[in-house]
């Protein structure tokens, strides 16, 4: 089966973004306003929730490798955000160990896919994130992780399932 490509947002693209969600509004309640200093957790685009395909199952070892499905559904504009990577962090369920963090990288139009090792303390919160810069008034800027909202496990409840799913008809391969 063929999947259609599409263009990628650039590195540029997406510093652009998170250059505009630090200056824009952010979700619960915090402002980032280019005048004050910088929020401890800068967020992403507030219209975009990354839904994960299923959760981790809660019993998975600490070392073990767990795959993670993300589909990035834009609530504004109704449509799937296509993106050619993001950053995952999974947290742990329990403890203070570090998070562990994998790059996802596009397996088609608005579904990223990540191979992660499960951190010390279970598998808790996951977070899909993606780099950007953050500049301060006198013009110096650092690299900065935003994350997106989570929208939950499953298919976006809004998204029409003629983006999520492609059907393909293929030719028999022997006699009917």
């Amino acid at each position: 089966m063929t999947r259609p490509r599409f263009g990628a947002l650039t590195v540029t693209l997406r510093r652009a973004i998170g250059f505009a969600a630090v200056a824009a509004l952010a979700v619960g309640g915090s402002v980032l306003a280019a005048s004050a200093a910088p929020s401890a957790a800068p967020q992403g685009d507030p219209n975009v929730d990354a839904w994960v395909d299923q959760a981790i199952d809660p019993q998975a070892r600490a070392g073990t490798t767990v795959s993670i499905g993300i589909t990035m559904w834009d609530r504004a504009r109704e449509q799937l955000l296509e993106l050619s990577s993001a950053t995952v962090r999974l947290r742990p369920a329990r403890g203070s160990a570090p998070p562990s963090e994998a790059k996802a990288k596009s397996d088609w139009p608005g579904h990223l896919f990540a191979h992660i090792d499960v951190p010390r303390g279970g598998p808790g919160a996951i977070e899909v994130l993606f780099e950007g810069e953050a500049c301060a008034d006198d013009g110096t800027c650092t690299t900065k992780f935003f994350p997106f909202g989570f929208g939950g496990f499953g298919p976006p409840p809004d998204a029409p399932r003629s983006l999520l799913v492609v059907a393909t008809i293929l030719t028999p391969r022997s006699s009917i």
